[in-house]
């Protein structure tokens, strides 16, 4: 298992059972945060890290987070830019 797969199965299982809207807010938040702290959008798109293992344990929580974004947090003009270009390239894929 790719060390980073606890991070990705520990988060997905948390958004599939929270109830409010609250709690999956605070569960995207911190998915949020440990993408911008891991900085793997960055690497990715610079070709540092290995796409395919980061695409296939990340794919699809970032694409549920990008899909699911109602409050218009990832454009071009916030800190998640990066995180909205992978999503873009990934899209491609």
């Amino acid at each position: 298992m790719h060390k980073y797969s606890v991070l990705s199965i520990r988060m997905k299982d948390q958004f599939t059972k929270a109830v409010t809207l609250d709690e999956k807010q605070r569960i995207v938040d911190d998915f949020v945060k440990e993408m911008r702290l891991l900085g793997f959008s960055y690497f990715i798109l610079k070709g540092k890290f290995n796409d395919e293992d980061f695409r296939l344990e990340y794919k699809d929580m970032l694409f549920d987070t990008i899909d699911k974004d109602s409050d218009n947090m990832f454009t071009g003009e916030t800190c998640y830019r990066n995180m909205l270009k992978l999503y873009d390239v990934w899209k491609e894929k």
